[in-house]
């Protein structure tokens, strides 16, 4: 029931969309991002997004996620937390989850993560006022969240280069330039070389190090441990219980069969065209 504008990022084809909310006799302005897994960059869409969070003064991130594959949703939202900016998890597909035999302990994950993670089914409504509420009142209290630490000689490599990149005049925090330039993130290396080229010789020490002694570069070395951090919250936090078969596996069998499914296909467009050329004519 909200106008929304959708516009392409500049120079781009990426699209976003803009509405203004009214929440608790407020109003808010609510970007909807890219759908994306991670912030490497390693496609447009992923850019935008970080480059969006990480220049835009944005008061609340909400971040939205499959809750029937809940492993998959964390990695991203670890990524976000190191933006130590206040967050929101929202489960969205609950029904899904449950007709799956997936049962999510919520409490306990917002122990884990620490930020709050609000059970939603968003193609009937289902949660969103919370949702939004929860989102506005953790952005007015400034709630920040805190990053899940990396293994020991990650955190020291982004403890020793945060204070020196604190100094380059970037909106982000220093932590997480550190880490952004450990995963060998170009744009912000070629930023970095540019306003303190100081750095840059500590920089080619600290991946290399973690290059020799991991026998892999930094980047898949970060990825893979907030990877397997992920998927040991979801598994301390679900419960997966029987699962019943209901009409839509059934039907799905039938009309993604090698062979049957072109048999329906055939019978669907042969009840389809005959349709729309009958009732196209009487009008």
């Amino acid at each position: 029931g909200y106008r929304a504008e959708t516009g392409n990022f500049s120079g781009t084809s990426v699209t976003f969309t803009e509405s203004k909310v009214r929440v608790l006799g407020q109003v808010v302005n609510l970007v909807d991002l890219p759908g994306t897994y991670t912030l490497a960059g390693t496609n447009q869409a992923e850019r935008e997004v970080f480059s969006y969070l990480a220049n835009h003064a944005v008061d609340v991130i909400i971040n939205v996620v499959d809750a029937s594959h809940l492993s998959h949703g964390l990695e991203l939202t670890l990524e976000l937390m190191e933006l130590q900016r206040p967050v929101v998890l929202a489960l969205n597909m609950m029904d899904e989850a449950r007709r799956l035999g997936i049962q999510v302990e919520f409490e306990k994950l917002e122990k884990q993560i620490g930020i709050p993670v609000i059970p939603i089914i968003a193609s009937r409504g289902h949660g969103i006022k919370r949702l939004f509420t929860t989102a506005v009142n953790i952005a007015r209290e400034g709630l920040s969240s805190k990053r899940v630490p990396f293994s020991q000689d990650i955190e020291q490599s982004i403890k020793h280069l945060a204070p020196d990149l604190a100094a380059v005049g970037s909106p982000l925090h220093g932590e997480m330039l550190a880490i952004k330039l450990l995963e060998e993130d170009e744009g912000f290396t070629r930023q970095v070389a540019s306003l303190a080229p100081n750095i840059m010789p500590i920089l080619a020490e600290k991946l290399e190090a973690i290059s020799q002694s991991r026998q892999q570069k930094s980047l898949w070395v970060i990825s893979g441990e907030r990877h397997a951090h992920a998927a040991k919250i979801a598994d301390q936090v679900i419960t997966q219980r029987a699962y019943q078969r209901a009409w839509q596996d059934q039907l799905d069998d039938l009309m993604l069969h090698p062979v049957w499914g072109y048999f329906v296909l055939i019978f669907i467009l042969f009840l389809f065209f005959p349709l729309v050329y009958a009732f196209g004519t009487l009008l």
